[in-house]
C-alpha cells in the first residue's frame, strides 16, 4: 500500500471527491470524525454510498467504526458488498474483538458477504499493554487480521 485517505463518515461531498484522490486505500471515519449526534446520520451516508460504489475498481474501502455498542450499529449499518473490511478504534480486549468475530460471521453468511478484514487499531497505553493477549486472539478471529498489503520501493 502507498497511501490512506481518512473521509468523515457524515460528509457526503468529501466521500463523492475521495476515490478521485487516487488513494490506494479509503478509510472512513464513523468514529472521531463524528459527533456523537451524527452517527445516525453517517451511518446512513456511508451505507448509502457504499452501495452506490457496489464492488467495482477502485481503492479498497475500509470503515473506522466506533468501541462498543456503537461499533455494533456501525457494522450492522455499513457491513456491505465492496467493503474491504473495519479499522476497530480503540481495541483493547479480546472479548470485544471476538463479539465482532461472530457478529461478522453472522452478517457474512446472511448477506453473501466475503469475509471481511478487521484491523485493531491499537490507540491507548491499555491497548499497548494488551497487545500479547490481541495477538493470541482466538483462531477464527486471527484469520481475520488483515495483513499489509505495503510493496517495496526503490529510492
Amino acid at each position: 500500500m502507498r497511501s490512506a485517505l481518512y473521509v468523515p463518515g457524515d460528509a457526503p461531498g468529501k466521500l463523492a471527491k475521495a476515490p478521485r484522490h487516487d488513494a490506494d486505500e479509503l478509510i472512513i471515519d464513523l468514529e472521531d470524525a463524528v459527533p456523537l449526534v451524527r452517527k445516525d446520520d453517517a451511518r446512513h451516508v456511508v451505507a448509502s454510498w457504499l452501495r452506490e460504489r457496489g464492488t467495482g475498481g477502485g481503492p479498497r474501502l475500509w470503515v473506522r467504526i466506533n468501541p462498543g455498542r456503537l461499533g455494533e450499529a456501525d457494522v450492522r449499518a455499513v457491513a456491505l458488498p465492496g467493503l474491504t473490511g473495519l479499522c476497530v478504534a480503540k481495541a483493547e480486549n479480546v472479548s470485544e474483538l471476538a463479539a465482532l468475530d461472530e457478529l461478522l460471521d453472522d452478517l457474512e453468511k446472511e448477506r453473501g458477504l466475503e469475509r471481511l478484514g478487521v484491523v485493531p487499531l491499537l490507540e491507548s497505553a491499555a491497548a499497548i499493554l494488551a497487545a500479547p493477549s490481541l495477538a493470541r486472539a482466538p483462531a477464527s478471529f486471527g484469520s481475520r487480521w488483515a495483513r499489509p498489503t505495503c510493496e517495496p520501493t526503490s529510492v
